[in-house]
């Protein structure tokens, strides 16, 4: 994807990227497994689940490819945090009222052949567990005509705990297979009960890449569908 279709400025970027990566090395000891389903190329959208404030940080870390994060509105509140967010390029988002402006930005980035990271709950969880998934994935996937990549991270509501002990904190980083949403699905506008249900088996894929006491509201993989998804292969 050519450097101007990337929100944020290069140099700043690869600033943020050093200084936070360095920052981050130090406090945490990450093992990541199955980083080989990221797709090479191509428009991918990553979700994740959200426990604590560095779960999308240490993913843009990891990542070979640029990934562009979608981060809430309140995020950039702190100067500190919205001159780093603003070099990155993270998008910012207006929850709870269909912010199509960063819709149309994270579009972009995927026309572009560039990768979106969100989360599905839209919010950090309070519990650790999976909450109800939005629509906002379902959504850039089908417009954008991408596949999607399900991340599971643990460990990270620890952090504290370690820190305080002047320890890394252990965190697992789970990246489970790409899937599509069905081809046939981008011909037409679905109707509400399409978009909850492939919200749903979006919900599951990610909850399978999560230890059980983390799935929350979709612990019971066996109920998850395949009516609206499509695996692939790298």
């Amino acid at each position: 994807m050519a450097q101007r279709n990337i929100p944020g400025h290069p140099l700043g970027r690869m600033l943020a990227v050093f200084g936070v990566g360095v920052l981050t090395r130090l406090l945490v000891r990450l093992e990541v497994s199955g980083m080989e389903n990221v797709p090479p190329t191509g428009p991918v959208v990553v979700v994740i689940n959200h426990i604590a404030f560095l779960d999308p940080v240490l993913v843009c870390l990891v990542f070979k490819r640029h990934i562009t994060p979608l981060a809430k509105t309140e995020a950039f509140n702190s100067l500190i945090l919205r001159l780093i967010l603003n070099a990155y390029g993270t998008i910012p988002v207006r929850r709870g009222e269909g912010d199509i402006g960063a819709v149309k930005a994270a579009l972009r980035v995927l026309k572009n052949d560039g990768l979106i990271l969100l989360a599905p709950e839209g919010t950090r969880s309070p519990t650790g567990q999976l909450q109800s998934g939005k629509e906002g994935a379902v959504t850039l996937a089908l417009r954008g005509n991408a596949p999607i990549v399900p991340i599971g991270v643990t460990g990270t509501q620890n952090l504290k705990k370690y820190w305080r002990k002047f320890r890394r904190a252990p965190v697992q980083m789970m990246v489970g297979q790409p899937f599509q949403l069905r081809p046939e699905l981008t011909g037409h506008k679905p109707s509400r009960s399409e978009m909850t249900a492939m919200t749903h088996e979006v919900m599951y894929r990610l909850a399978a890449q999560l230890p059980e006491e983390y799935r929350g509201l979709y612990s019971d993989l066996e109920a998850a569908t395949e009516q609206h998804v499509l695996p692939l292969q790298n």
